[in-house]
C-alpha cells in the first residue's frame, strides 16, 4: 500500500510502485469530520483478534481470500507470522477463527465478506501485484520459489514477461537454457 496515496497525495501518481486504493474507498481524506465519522459508523467492523474497531482506530482491514472473518491488517499478519517451522502446526495460512486456508491477506480500507465485491477486491489486488517485479526473480538472474503461482511479475531484462516451463531449465546471462542442451 502506498502510504502517501492513503494520506491524500502520492507524487509518483500512476507511476508509483505501490498499491493505490481505488476511488471512493476510505483513505482518511474527507472534506469534513462529520463525513468521516458517518463513513466509519456505517462501514467499521471489529477485529476478531484484538477486538478493536478497525477504522475507528485508524487501521486497515486485512481481508482473507478464503473466509469472511474480520481482522485488522496488523493482527492477521501477526497471526500468520507465528508459524513455527519446527512444529507440525500449519496455521500460517489459515484463519484464526475457522482455520480455512487463505493464501492472501489483502489490505483494504473497506471490509467485504463474500460475493462479487470480494471477487473484485481480490482481482484488483492481484492485478496491482502483477505490475510489481518479483524480488526473487531479479530480472531473470534469480529463481522464484513460487514459480508460476507467484503473484508478482517475472520480467526479463528485455521487458518480456516470463512464465516458468514445466521442465528443468535455468537462466544463463538472462537467457533461459534447457538443462538438456
Amino acid at each position: 500500500m502506498c502510504q502517501f496515496y492513503a494520506a491524500g497525495f502520492c507524487k509518483f501518481g500512476e507511476g508509483c510502485n505501490y498499491l493505490h486504493v481505488g476511488v471512493g474507498e476510505y483513505t482518511g481524506d474527507f472534506s469534513s469530520s462529520a463525513e468521516e465519522a458517518a463513513y466509519i459508523k456505517e462501514y467499521d467492523e471489529e477485529c476478531q483478534v484484538c477486538l478493536e474497531m478497525v477504522l475507528a482506530n485508524g487501521k486497515q482491514f486485512g481481508v482473507l481470500d478464503g473466509c469472511d472473518h474480520t481482522f485488522c491488517l496488523k493482527c492477521i499478519r501477526g497471526w500468520r507470522a507465528t508459524y513455527d517451522k519446527r512444529s507440525s502446526k500449519h496455521h500460517f495460512r489459515t484463519c484464526p477463527i475457522c482455520r480455512r486456508n487463505s493464501y492472501m491477506v489483502i489490505p483494504s480500507y473497506y471490509m467485504v465478506n463474500s460475493g462479487p465485491d470480494k471477487d473484485n477486491l481480490i482481482k484488483e489486488y492481484k492485478d496491482a501485484l502483477r505490475e510489481l517485479p518479483c524480488k526473487y526473480f531479479e530480472k531473470g538472474k534469480g529463481l522464484c520459489p513460487f514459480k508460476n503461482s507467484c503473484n508478482y511479475a517475472h520480467i526479463l531484462p528485455n521487458g518480456q514477461l516470463y512464465e516458468y516451463p514445466w521442465t528443468d531449465n535455468k537462466i544463463i546471462d538472462g537467457e533461459w537454457i534447457s538443462e538438456k542442451e
